[in-house]
């Protein structure tokens, strides 16, 4: 899966959120820390991606590798680890369901740190159980790693991951009694270990609970998790037979409740279905805080439950229906990578846009633009110094082109303008960046 995840980095695309990314970068670890801190995410995705910010700074490519680095790790390591805990059929399975999910091949490119997270949380669920199977030591450090990790990359990966403690400690308490010493000295530690950023974490948990830009929580969101998660935009109804596949397996996995690794595979299944349901009852409480993408970082506990119990179904009658879902797996992994292969390199005017400024943005030249949520954006593609909102550009100084991206609906340059400063202006056609297309002009001294 690798090569296919590496072959959607060659663009000049970049979303508001890598923006965002990048703009922090810019600072040294001193600064990403406040920066961070007055945001709503902890800051330790942006320490690994400040690594490959010096290898080459505001590199779009360098830091889409260092996105997908974390989940070609956890497929290796969920080819080593399920294999030797469970099986080989077990660990192809969950890598192939994890693999061709449709929003982890999306956001497996994307440079935030959700893959970053995904890792954490699967390598907490994981040795959570191989921690409470073989008690070892290096299983409990292991499964400690991935809760801090998880809770300093990404508050709702820090929900995923205190589920996964609680229940390790259920399971503790129903049958390995003298395991729950090593539980609550593990989990001092892990106080301890998030005792620094406790203070930031209180702060931006109150500012988000008094005023954050988030939809309420309705019939039509609920519904949106499921589109999001499952969906494919170029096969309408993919999410019900993503459904069903879930339906299919939840009865099997209660038929074999009676098995160590099927009891395992239920609870890895009820990290990312507690994620969700807590996430939309804090939203319902007051501002809503919860988004389907904050599901992500526990969807490889969900491919370990889904490829589990498949596996075991294998030497039974319904291995003929295990085929089918590994073809229906291949299928939408097929259909997906079209979609983020379009969504990369073809949904934007951004790599034509950037194209045509290479080729003609002059030493004495400005990009004005009227888009003025966008100048963020317009921020990463262009000098700052050459960069001006159009109400605050004055048309009559000395410039030999004013280069002007002009979204509908908001402030012209108007005839009377280029009237009353002897200005030319000309047409060139539409060009965008990230999702915002504009048509261009060039204006001119006359």
């Amino acid at each position: 899966m690798g090569k296919f995840y590496f072959s959607l980095i060659f663009n000049k695309n970049v979303w508001t959120d890598e923006v965002f990314t990048f703009d922090l970068l810019r600072y040294d670890l001193k600064g990403i820390v406040e920066k961070t801190a007055e945001d709503v995410h902890p800051p330790l995705y942006y320490f690994y991606a400040k690594i490959f910010e010096l290898i080459s700074p505001q590199n779009i490519q360098i830091q889409k590798i260092a996105a997908i680095l974390p989940m070609a790790a956890i497929l290796v390591y969920m080819g080593v680890v399920i294999k030797k805990e469970f099986g080989e059929a077990h660990a192809f399975l969950s890598i192939l369901f994890l693999s061709c999910l449709p929003c982890t091949m999306e956001f497996a490119v994307q440079i935030r740190m959700y893959s970053l997270a995904l890792f954490f949380v699967t390598l907490a669920g994981i040795e959570a159980y191989r921690a409470y199977i073989h008690e070892d030591i290096k299983h409990w450090i292991y499964m400690g790693i991935g809760v801090l990790g998880a809770a300093y990359t990404h508050y709702f990966a820090f929900v995923s991951v205190c589920f996964a403690m609680f229940f390790l400690l259920v399971a503790i308490l129903i049958s390995k009694k003298k395991l729950v010493k090593k539980w609550l000295i593990c989990s001092l530690v892990l106080l301890i270990g998030y005792t620094p950023w406790l203070p930031s974490f209180v702060k931006q948990y109150t500012s988000v609970r008094e005023n954050y830009w988030i939809p309420p929580i309705t019939g039509e969101v609920l519904k949106s998790y499921l589109t999001w998660t499952f969906g494919l935009e170029l096969v309408k109804g993919a999410e019900i037979a993503y459904l069903i596949l879930l339906t299919i397996v939840f009865v099997w996995a209660c038929m074999g409740i009676k098995k160590k690794g099927i009891r395992f595979a239920i609870l890895c299944m009820l990290v990312p279905t507690a994620t969700t349901v807590s996430g939309v009852l804090i939203s319902l409480t007051k501002s809503p805080i919860y988004r389907d993408q904050y599901v992500l970082p526990a969807l490889g506990l969900l491919a370990t439950y889904v490829g589990i119990v498949c596996a075991d179904k294998l030497k039974s009658k319904a291995k003929y229906l295990v085929i089918l879902f590994v073809l229906f797996m291949l299928f939408s992994g097929a259909v997906q990578y079209k979609e983020c292969f379009r969504q990369e390199y073809k949904s934007s005017y951004t790599d034509k846009t950037m194209e045509f400024f290479e080729d003609n943005l002059g030493e004495n030249d400005y990009v004005i633009y009227n888009y003025r949520a966008m100048g963020f954006v317009y921020k990463f593609y262009f000098p700052e110094d050459r960069l001006i909102y159009v109400e605050d550009f004055d048309l009559s100084s000395d410039y030999d082109n004013a280069w002007f991206l002009y979204t509908l609906n908001n402030w012209p340059v108007t005839e009377n303008d280029c009237i009353n400063y002897n200005l030319g202006m000309e047409y060139l056609g539409v060009y965008g960046i990230e999702h915002n297309d504009f048509d261009l002009y060039r204006i001119y001294h006359n």
